[in-house]
Formats: structure tokens, sequence, C-alpha cells
């Protein structure tokens, strides 16, 4: 397969790929929008003799979807701790209640 820079200096730089990237780029990340323009590059790209392009299978390892993944897992434990002191408090309600009773 050839790099970028060796179509580019062949000439056979496709202008319809820039502006599929600059397309890309002006959509917001992640989106179905970008997912389908990735795909015409990648078509596209293959079409060239290119490789296709990686975007696609970085889903998931990116910093952003690291991040992402850690604020739901901490959201998701702080969610259960308030549990657990929201159940502690009713228990001694409770215990108060049935001492004064």
């Amino acid at each position: 397969m050839k790099t970028f820079k060796q179509l580019y200096n062949e000439g056979k730089m496709d202008l319809e790929l820039l502006k599929l990237y600059n397309k890309a780029m002006r959509v917001m990340p992640g989106s179905p929008a970008q997912k389908k323009i990735i795909d015409q590059i990648n078509k596209r790209m293959i079409k060239l003799g290119m490789k296709p392009s990686m975007m696609q299978q970085e889903d998931g390892h990116t910093a952003v979807s690291k991040v992402r993944a850690d604020h739901k897992k901490e959201k998701e434990q702080n969610k259960l701790r308030r549990d657990r002191e929201l159940d502690q408090a009713r228990t001694q309600d409770t215990a108060r209640k049935n001492r004064t009773n």
C-alpha cells in the first residue's frame, strides 16, 4: 500500500478525499454523521490504493472514551455509596423509633 505522501507526490491525491477530510473535521466527533463520512473516506482510500483510515477502529481506545468510562464507573460507585448511607440512616431512625415506643 502506498502512503499519503507517495500518492500526493505522484499527483494521484484526490481532491474529493481532501474535501471529505475537511467535512469530517467539521462535524461532531464520534457522531453518526462523522462515521458515515469516515466510511466514505475509507472507500475512497481503498479506491486510490491506500490503507483505509483507522479512525473508526479507535472507538473505546481514545483518551476521551477512557475518561468517560471512568466517570461512569465513579458515578455508579457514588450512587452505591449514597444508597448505603441512606440505608444506614433509615436503620438508625427505625432503631430510634423502636426505643422510644
